[in-house]
């Protein structure tokens, strides 16, 4: 069986994800700064007392931290002797792949690696750049994400979406009520359009009352998220739920109406919006980044301008008023789920690139 050590958060639900099912085809390793247990494959948290030390998750001493990664790393690769090192994240576990000096090694980009870290100085983009260069493949979560990191290399990219278990997130009998739920899982930050989302609901309250929001995830902006719903008084209709464990997440889901992905900022992909349109839940997202590769406008959903809540505000009043459109259109993004982000299908592509780069060696 062939070896595979990953550098990647083994505390993130992607990355599990992709471990636990390539668990069934390859030996699993994975080398993550944050803890994280399974007994189906292996993990091991590489020592940086420098990240240990960090304040949050933005503040601590990235230079210590890669040069105290960098020489662990190199001697699990010699304890280990992998076949293939895999990367996820270009600008952190991406970096120290390609420090390693190891080959063969490819490098998954996220989002934020190559749409905003680049751009930040000069020396960003090099490093992005050099990173990269020295992998032997780079994939990328979306089409979106693909055309952005091309701008960063000659290399062609390979699409391998974060898929959905079609299994776990599908459709429930919804119970009787009357109630409108607008949700959103989302993680609290302001790029996300809350704001967009709480300008809508303000002018839908004056003229229906019998809806709620429900926001399911917690982040940064928490306190200035729920300051905001004070501030605009509609916090007698918003419900907060903080963090749910995933497996949690499609019972929160079943009791939408519709789903909203009113995002201002970067957009890789949106795993999030898959997961709601699986559960046969119609969607309103943003014209941006990976979003409009999941909502065909008009028929699983409607796409918007990024920051028209006013269009956003129409179209909730629309799929308020015609529940059978609603339902029509939770109805065919799931089918349109199921042929384009079956989560199985899109972790064999992975498999099959593995299978790919593992015969030429």
């Amino acid at each position: 069986m062939s070896k595979i050590l990953i550098l990647a958060d083994a505390s993130n639900v992607h990355t599990q994800k992709w471990a636990l099912y390539l668990s069934d085809f390859y030996k699993i390793t994975v080398l993550s700064l944050l803890p994280y247990d399974s007994d189906k494959y292996n993990i091991i948290t590489i020592p940086s007392k420098s990240y240990k030390a960090r304040k949050n998750n933005l503040e601590y001493n990235r230079a210590k931290v890669l040069f105290e990664s960098i020489l662990f790393i190199r001697k699990q690769l010699r304890i280990i002797k992998p076949d293939l090192l895999h990367a996820h994240f270009a600008s952190s576990y991406g970096l120290m792949g390609a420090l390693s000096s190891f080959k063969p090694f490819i490098v998954s980009v996220w989002g934020y690696d190559t749409l905003i870290f680049p751009y930040q100085s000069f020396m960003n983009k090099l490093l992005i750049k050099f990173v990269l260069g020295k992998s032997k493949m780079v994939l990328a979560t979306s089409k979106y994400l693909a055309i952005e990191t091309q701008k960063l290399t000659k290399k062609s990219i390979q699409i391998t979406p974060f898929g959905v278990d079609v299994n776990t997130f599908k459709p429930l009998p919804k119970k009787n009520t009357r109630k409108f739920i607008i949700g959103i899982t989302k993680s609290l930050r302001m790029n996300y359009g809350f704001e967009v989302l709480f300008e809508a609901v303000q002018k839908l309250s004056v003229i229906i009352s019998d809806f709620e929001v429900h926001i399911i995830g917690s982040g940064e902006d928490e306190d200035i998220i729920h300051e905001m719903c004070v501030r605009k008084k509609i916090i007698n209709k918003v419900k907060f739920f903080g963090r749910i464990e995933h497996e949690q997440i499609p019972k929160y889901i079943h009791k939408f109406s519709v789903a909203v992905f009113p995002t201002i900022g970067y957009e890789s992909f949106g795993v999030s919006a898959v997961e709601a349109a699986a559960c046969g839940i119609p969607l309103i997202v943003s014209n941006l980044g990976g979003l409009p590769e999941i909502v065909q406008d008009g028929v699983n959903g409607y796409t918007i301008h990024p920051g028209n809540s006013k269009s956003l505000f129409e179209k909730l009043i629309f799929l308020y008023q015609n529940s059978d459109v609603a339902k029509s259109m939770g109805l065919k993004g799931r089918e349109y789920i199921i042929q384009n982000f079956n989560w199985t299908n899109n972790a064999n592509k992975m498999k099959d690139i593995y299978n790919r780069i593992l015969k030429v060696l």
